[in-house]
This record gives C-alpha cells, structure tokens and sequence, in this order.
C-alpha cells in the first residue's frame, strides 16, 4: 500500500543518511537504481517516487569513488538512461505485456514517471562528480543522456516544466573542473588507487564559492538547443541557413541579425492563423521559461554569467 511504501522509503532515506550504509547496499544497486527509471501501473506510480528518494539520499551521503567506479563498471547510468528512453516512448517497449498494462509516454509524462526518473539518474550522476571521477557524467552523455532531457523539457507538460529546467541546471553545476591540490584524484577500492576518506573529498568539493558555478557549460547546448526551437526568430534564422547558429562575434554579423529579425517579424506577422497563434503561445511559454532559468543560473554565482553568455548569447537571443 501506499502508506506502507511511505514508511519504508523514510526508513531507507535514514538508513542512507550514514555514509557507512554505502557499501552495504552495493549488491542491491542495480535493482534499487532500476525502479525509479521502471514504468508502472497507475496504482504503482508512488513506488518510482519512493524508489527516487532513497536514491537521491543515497547519492548525496552514500556515494565514494569505490562505488562511482562500481557503477560505471556496471553500466548502471546507461542501463537507466535506456530505460528513461522506453519510459518516454523514444524507444520501443521491450516487453508488449508490459506495454499493455503500464504507463509509456505521454501516459507517463502526465503521471510524473518522466521527472522523477530524470531527476533520479541527474543528481546520481552530478552527486559522483564530487569525488573527482567524471565516469558517470561520460556514461550518461555516452549514452544519449543529454538528449533524453532535452526530449524530456520540449515535451513536458506545464506543470513539470519547470522542474525538468531545473535538472539542466544542476548539470551545469555539476564538478568537471581540475582536482584541487587537496584531493584525491584515485578511488579507494584497491584497484583503481587509494584516496582520502569520501567524506574529506566531498568536503573538499563543496566549497561554498565554488558550489553553484558554471563548470560544466556544456551542458547548457540543452538550452540553446531549445532556444532554437522555441524562439521564431532563431527557427527561421537556422532554417534559412542550412542549420547554422547565428554568429554575433561582429559588428556586421549583428546588423545582419537584426535585419533578418525584423523580416522574421514581418512575416510571423502577415502568416499567423489561428492554430500557429495557439503554437506560438506554446513557444513563448518554453522561451519564457528557459529565460528565467538561465537568469537563476546567472544569479546563483557571478562568473556563470561570463562563462556560459559569452558562449551561447541567450540574453542576445
């Protein structure tokens, strides 16, 4: 019963909250990290959420270099991002028993399945770069992971938008950057090196003036991806020139942008029925939306603004 999961899932979520408990659960990994990313029947739908919640404790007190490798040895990451892909109806559904009676989809987009399993393997996968090992964060762009969030915010519906945005933000925060002098950069499972205790390097890690900066800007080609999409003028502007970006880098370039703007406008203008009124809506939402997600960005430290605008002009745009 739901009450019964309830009490389990604060249970587990306790239990995680000792790092000690890490290890422990390492036989239990694959099936635990398998629920959240699983569909279910729409009387199951409270077991993805709980299985989630003790994922993201056990992400954020459990993980150590030991069992990040372990995962990645594992191919966990890629084996959830596949599953994330069927959930959302990218790929077709291995078993058509299972098709018949549980939620793909717009189904399970609608039910809260398609957050909670991206929320789940996105935290998984930011919580590891904290001990100096981007395995996880390679697995998860290896296996088309960008891509399925992508997917996942252009057909999202209103209500969780907004915190499918948010996921693309805690990627661009994640740490990629250079191992600090104080850290270890090995694992500590005898095989890949020794190290310092994980809770000293995720100390080391969370530094205060270092926690919620841009150190994976790459990530953010999410934004601009949907930017393109969502923004006319952009549309138009990468499907006159054969899919090329447009280039602010000079003077010119940025008469030629505004030109080409003003003609975009124009013809929206003189070509809008109905139902492309009703689409724009839709657009301007998502353009909205991704506006003031990259404002948060921008807001929660003060070098994400140079170092991602100076690369994607989202403010430009």
């Amino acid at each position: 019963s739901t009450l019964a999961t309830a009490k389990v899932t604060r249970l587990l979520c306790l239990l995680c909250s000792d790092p000690s408990v890490g290890e422990q659960l390492r036989p239990h990994l694959f099936g635990l990290l398998a629920l959240s990313g699983a569909s279910y029947p729409p009387s199951g739908i409270h077991i993805a959420s709980a299985a989630s919640s003790v994922i993201l404790s056990f992400s954020e007190n459990c993980l150590s270099a030991s069992l990040v490798w372990f995962l990645h040895d594992r191919k966990m990451i890629v084996h959830m991002t596949d599953d994330i892909k069927e959930l959302c109806g990218m790929t077709a559904v291995s078993s058509p028993s299972s098709a018949t009676r549980c939620l793909y989809g717009e189904a399970a987009e609608h039910a809260g399945l398609w957050v909670v399993a991206l929320r789940t393997v996105v935290n998984l996968v930011t919580h590891s770069c904290n001990y100096q090992c981007l395995e996880l964060l390679k697995d998860f762009d290896a296996a088309g992971g960008y891509h399925v969030l992508c997917y996942g915010i252009l057909n999202s519906s209103p209500e969780h938008l907004p915190r499918m945005l948010e996921l693309v933000a805690t990627l661009v925060c994640c740490r990629t950057d250079a191992p600090s002098s104080n850290s270890s950069l090995a694992a500590s499972d005898g095989i890949h090196g020794t190290s310092l205790p994980s809770d000293q390097i995720t100390q080391n890690n969370k530094d205060i003036d270092t926690e919620h900066i841009a150190t994976n800007p790459d990530a953010f080609e999410i934004v601009e991806d949907l930017m393109v999409r969502s923004v006319p003028f952009l549309a138009a502007y990468v499907e006159a020139h054969s899919g090329q970006r447009p280039d602010m880098s000079s003077p010119e370039s940025l008469r030629s942008l505004a030109s080409f703007s003003v003609e975009t406008a124009h013809t929206v203008r003189s070509s809008a029925t109905a139902t492309n009124d009703a689409n724009a809506g839709q657009s301007v939402d998502l353009a909205r939306e991704l506006l003031l997600s990259t404002l948060h960005l921008y807001s929660d430290h003060g070098k994400n603004y140079d170092l991602i605008e100076s690369r994607y002009h989202i403010l430009a745009h």
